[in-house]
């Protein structure tokens, strides 16, 4: 993921989100893959600050290219 500069972060494999499944579990996100599946809180995953940002909608089919961009952008990105 490049930041303003040109240097890259590496995107490492699971990251924890913010949403519990249960008291004990919460699910974690595959940046690598996609996958998303529950965890138990007490295991070690990574962690990703993330801004929350305003939506709004000018017109339908503008925010549908913008969100599948995005999606595309994340999923396609390969470090080593």
């Amino acid at each position: 993921m490049p930041f303003g500069n040109g240097s890259k972060i590496k995107v490492l494999h699971y990251y924890w989100s913010s949403t519990e499944n249960d008291n004990n579990n919460a699910w974690k996100q595959n940046f690598n893959n996609g996958n998303q599946n529950n965890n138990n809180k007490n295991n070690t995953n990574n962690v990703r600050a993330v801004r929350a940002f305003q939506t709004f909608l000018l017109k339908r089919r503008h925010f549908c290219r913008l969100f599948y961009a995005t999606i595309l952008w994340q999923k396609n990105i390969q470090y080593r």
